[in-house]
């Protein structure tokens, strides 16, 4: 795998987790950043890229740095 590869799977990967984590369906994570179930969906299985916006707001939204969803920064006990 590539870097950006790597980063994307990171990414699908830690999206998912942080998501089930806080209880939250594909569905009502979408509704709370303005975007379409199917995008989250797509974003997870690796389908789909994010824009630096959209990551932002995911971010926000999980309550996690950025660095945390593209696997900078280890998931800690915090985010969980």
């Amino acid at each position: 795998m590539d870097t950006k590869q790597q980063i994307d799977a990171m990414l699908a990967e830690r999206l998912r987790a942080l998501r089930l984590l806080r209880g939250l369906s594909t569905k009502a994570l979408a509704e709370a950043i303005g975007k379409k179930q199917h995008t989250i969906t797509r974003i997870e299985n690796g389908v789909r890229d994010l824009s630096a916006s959209e990551l932002v707001t995911l971010s926000r939204t999980l309550g996690v740095h950025v660095s945390v969803l593209i696997g900078e920064i280890p998931a800690t006990p915090l985010t969980k």
